[in-house]
């Protein structure tokens, strides 16, 4: 193409040659030149470029095909072009490419394979399975079903599969019977299906019937306004469908106002608010009970005397045969300073321990109190403690058993 005025004497430019389709038989070329020009094809087997085919079209023309029939199925053909432009400028390329085999009949045919348990929890089963494609050509319209013998799963729609291509499935299933089982997976596409079984056994089960309170524990305080919480859990293996709970917070009994239904494994959560109007400490018991099932949990409350001095927390550290080892706290809940704090520790073994020297005690400040103390009997005693501020007193009492 001449773009300076001259004598044209540049050849034209070919690109893209391809065989854009090619059967067993048969073969498109196609090609693009920068310029208008004819062309002149040529097609041989390869390598030895056996002439089979010629073809001389002298239409000008930038965009090119040529079709070629009555080819050999499994051939090597090499495929020559020349394009001349106006000015009989000419160039040449070359592509060779192979014939597709003879072509076969169509063939469907589908596969269903590897069905077994994935997972296996007493009456539910998860099953799995793969559904193959092991003809020739596409299944369009795969539908699957899995019997468990007690009901029929179907799939929720139909399936693709390209030849040689499969795909897994998965279905749950929870048993209502015990006894056992013929499991069935079938794929079918048209009339064209395959299945495959296995065998699964349900167990009798005994019916337990089982509650448990846990994880009782204050989560929010403030002198006398406590706010409680606790879980309720199934731990059985059947359902609780009337399951009731109370707290008693010493001084009063509050009761849920419903029932709860709880599936196997589930749990509730139970928030209790609750003012103490009275000093001293409550033992706290929160329970919940499904029939004759029922489960409890405690823990220990203190509530500061309005008269400023507050003991609280009386407790075993340490226990080792006959000896134990208390604490408890002193705190001031007044705004100005106690200066003469004295406390008294009742064993009820036909001892009592008394401080040795006072205290002072700043605003909501605390003093602890550590007593090692060795029972010279065994049974149960109520122990007490006491603390003293002149006029102002409080006292904590516990029972253990030695």
């Amino acid at each position: 193409m001449n773009v300076s005025g001259g004598p044209d004497v540049t050849p034209p430019t070919i690109s893209n040659l391809i065989n854009s389709t090619t059967t067993n038989q048969s073969v498109v070329m196609t090609w693009s030149t920068n310029e208008n020009a004819n062309e002149t094809n040529t097609l041989g087997l390869c390598p030895s470029f056996t002439n089979v085919f010629t073809n001389k079209n002298n239409t000008l023309v930038t965009s090119h095909a040529q079709a070629i029939g009555s080819l050999a199925s499994s051939t090597s053909y090499c495929f020559n072009t020349t394009a001349c432009d106006i000015s009989n400028n000419c160039a040449s390329s070359n592509f060779s490419f192979v014939t597709a085999s003879t072509i076969l009949a169509a063939i469907q045919n589908i596969n269903v394979n590897n069905l077994s348990l994935l997972y296996d929890n007493s009456t539910l089963k998860t099953f799995e399975f793969r559904i193959n494609n092991t003809g020739n050509s596409i299944l369009g319209s795969v539908n699957w079903t899995l019997n468990t013998s007690l009901d029929l799963i179907l799939a929720s729609n139909l399936i693709s599969l390209q030849p040689s291509k499969g795909i897994f499935v998965f279905a749950d299933y929870n048993y209502t019977q015990t006894g056992d089982f013929t499991v069935n997976a079938t794929a079918k596409n048209g009339t064209n299906q395959d299945s495959e079984i296995i065998f699964v056994s349900i167990p009798s089960q005994t019916v337990q019937v089982a509650i448990d309170v846990h994880n009782f524990s204050l989560i929010y305080d403030n002198l006398t306004l406590k706010t409680f919480e606790f879980s309720i859990n199934n731990s059985g293996n059947a359902s609780l469908n009337s399951t009731n709970w109370s707290l008693s917070t010493g001084l009063e009994n509050i009761l849920a106002n419903s029932l709860i239904s709880l599936q196997t494994s589930k749990r509730a959560f139970a928030f209790v608010a609750y003012n103490y109007s009275q000093s001293g400490g409550f033992t706290v018991n929160a329970s919940a009970r499904n029939g004759a099932a029922q489960d409890s949990e405690i823990m220990l409350v203190s509530i500061p005397g309005a008269a400023g001095i507050d003991l609280r927390n009386l407790l075993v550290l340490n226990e080792s045969n006959t000896k134990r080892i208390f604490e408890f706290l002193i705190n001031n809940t007044r705004n100005t300073n106690l200066t003469n704090i004295s406390w008294v520790f009742d064993t009820k073994n036909s001892n009592v321990v008394n401080s040795t020297t006072t205290a002072v005690l700043q605003p909501n400040k605390n003093a602890y109190v550590y007593i090692d103390y060795n029972f010279t009997s065994t049974g149960v005693f109520n122990t007490n403690a006491t603390a003293r501020n002149g006029t102002l007193t409080d006292s904590e009492n516990l029972t253990v058993t030695v």
